[in-house]
């Protein structure tokens, strides 16, 4: 099922996902070394794959660097890659939107992520341009896994966790 919000400000659109940690853990660039940290994450930085090669936003790095100096706030952030097999990719959208990639998030954590990824984006941006991202996440083990991208700008980033909820409750 998918489910759409379109606004003036912003587009969400929600829909099934078959993605979960073991589907990722199973993945050939996902090195073993990485396996333990990538279980205990709760923010999952996933690439984009291009020709069977993992491939990062270009903000990743920095997003990733932020999330992580803010583990005492409960963040467990982890990448799928080595250091070594790191690569970058511009998003053709990058002209008309801040890509920010796509993430596996824990529901117990996805009210701070929305929460510290905006307060990011305020910092980050100096004005209000929209911004691009995918989050994949599961409230329950009896509810589905779900895909939510997001266009918009990052004042109404908050609007995601209303739109999972409802599609949760349905």
């Amino acid at each position: 099922m998918i489910k759409m919000c379109a606004q003036h400000d912003f587009e969400i659109i929600v829909y099934n996902s078959e993605i979960s940690t073991d589907l990722i853990l199973n993945q050939k660039f996902v090195p073993d070394n990485l396996k333990d940290s990538i279980k205990a994450s709760n923010v999952l930085f996933l690439p984009k794959i291009i020709n069977d090669k993992p491939f990062y936003e270009v903000e990743t790095l920095d997003l990733f660097r932020y999330f992580r100096n803010a583990v005492e706030e409960g963040f467990k952030p982890e990448l799928c890659v080595s250091d070594d097999d790191f690569q970058f990719r511009r998003e053709e959208a990058a002209e008309e939107f801040f890509v920010l990639g796509w993430f596996l998030i824990k529901y117990a954590v996805i009210k701070p992520f929305i929460k510290k990824l905006k307060e990011y984006l305020l910092k980050k941006l100096k004005r209000n341009i929209p911004i691009e991202l995918k989050i994949t996440a599961k409230k329950t083990k009896m509810t589905k896994t779900v895909d939510l991208e997001y266009k918009g700008l990052p004042d109404h980033i908050d609007r995601i966790l209303d739109k999972l909820e409802d599609f949760w409750n349905e």
